[in-house]
């Protein structure tokens, strides 16, 4: 990134850390002599268990020749409409529709953003570049808000478009309302780098998805409808309350008070967690007064504590 050379980092993650905390950094590359290096918004696929499914060639070419899986990718991230690829010993076959589960097979599908309709406006919501109307329709909001690595997400009403850097809420429908960007599981980004370059490991700005919860409820509450994700806290979110903030968790070295920070974070926010999950439990589901007030409780936490 134009402005923030290498560094030397400890470990992978404090590379990724420097990447959530540099404004516009959205992916990172560590090598194991601790040199950590910065992109900007890059594409990102994910590798699928075959070929890609419901396939269309794109343009009707058909093999552009016996590229490497590298070269293949640049060609994909090239052309506009390509989403996806298939590559093979001697060939590489562009796709503009590409489907398929996660897998170890030949065919790499391109992550397009994804929006969740929310049942209101954005909540815990903050506006990019002042919170302008750009008085654009839905579809439009929704591609400026593509184009722009920042946006969490954005409110559509009659007459306005108002992108957000942060957007949390639960999936709905109404007339005035916001639309969140889906977040990728980062588990699920295929990692182009360290497959070319043997040692190294990259990924996304943000950090892997963690539970300190037992499998079996995680999947529970999973299937629960007021389970969303928040930008803010980098986490599943049941109500309001984070599971695990996991990203700002990771980063906490960089608060600049740790002791408090630690203390507020595990003391503080994790029993008003606890607190939700057993009452949506005992509840089967319904009462979720207790998780409005842990993600009133773990918002002021992650407010209270700056960066240094």
């Amino acid at each position: 990134m134009h402005g923030h050379g290498r560094t030397v980092e400890d470990t992978a993650g404090l590379c990724q850390c420097r990447c959530k905390r540099t404004d516009g950094c959205k992916h990172f590359s560590w090598w194991p002599d601790g040199g950590c290096i910065l992109q900007g918004a890059v594409q990102e696929y994910k590798r699928l268990s075959s070929g890609c499914q419901n396939a269309q060639g794109l343009d009707g070419k058909g093999n552009l020749g016996a590229l490497s899986l590298n070269d293949c990718k640049k060609k994909c991230d090239s052309h506009p409409r390509c989403a996806g690829f298939d590559s093979i010993p001697g060939g590489c076959y562009l796709k503009s529709k590409c489907d398929g589960s996660v897998g170890s097979g030949y065919g790499y599908k391109a992550l397009k953003p994804e929006y969740r309709r929310l049942s209101s406006l954005c909540k815990n919501a903050k506006g990019l570049g002042g919170d302008v109307n750009l008085g654009l329709s839905r579809p439009d909001c929704q591609k400026k808000c593509d184009s722009d690595h920042r946006c969490a997400g954005f409110d559509s009403i009659p007459g306005g478009c108002y992108l957000k850097s942060h957007c949390d809420g639960l999936p709905g429908s109404g007339w005035h309302t916001g639309y969140q960007k889906i977040m990728t599981d980062p588990r699920e980004i295929f990692d182009f780098e360290a497959a070319h370059s043997p040692g190294v490991t990259s990924g996304p700005d943000m950090c892997p998805p963690s539970s300190s919860i037992p499998a079996s409820l995680d999947s529970w509450l999973r299937t629960l409808s007021v389970v969303s994700f928040s930008t803010k806290f980098s986490s599943i979110t049941y109500g309001t309350c984070p599971l695990s903030m996991a990203a700002w968790w990771r980063c906490s070295t960089s608060c600049a008070n740790k002791k408090q920070c630690d203390h507020d974070f595990s003391k503080v926010c994790m029993p008003k967690r606890d607190a939700c999950i057993f009452q949506l439990f005992k509840s089967k589901g319904k009462d979720i007064s207790g998780c409005q007030e842990c993600g009133r409780v773990c918002d002021s936490v992650l407010e209270k504590h700056k960066y240094r």
